[in-house]
């Protein structure tokens, strides 16, 4: 998880939002999980947007979007270079 930071503290807020969305994760509550990856992305937090992309692609958490899939997957590539996404878009 320190890798998404970038040089984040640990004590600060969105180092906290990702520790609890990483616990909802693996709970399977993937709505909670799906809304803190939300609220990260929309707070600038690029490191996410594949994440974010991942949910409305599988119908985690939210309903299945293909608009909003390629939107986060295409932010993810643009902003973050995110291989993980160019993988995502590649296999829909």
């Amino acid at each position: 998880m320190e890798r998404y930071l970038r040089g984040g503290k640990h004590g600060s807020d969105k180092y906290a939002l990702f520790v609890k969305v990483d616990d909802k994760w693996a709970e399977g509550d993937n709505k909670t999980a799906f809304l803190i990856f939300r609220k990260l992305a929309l707070a600038g937090e690029s490191s996410v947007y594949n994440n974010l992309g991942f949910c409305p692609d599988e119908g985690m958490g939210t309903s299945k979007n293909f608009k909003k899939t390629i939107y986060w997957y295409k932010l993810a590539l643009r902003i973050e270079r995110d291989v993980g996404a160019c993988t995502n878009i590649s296999s829909i």
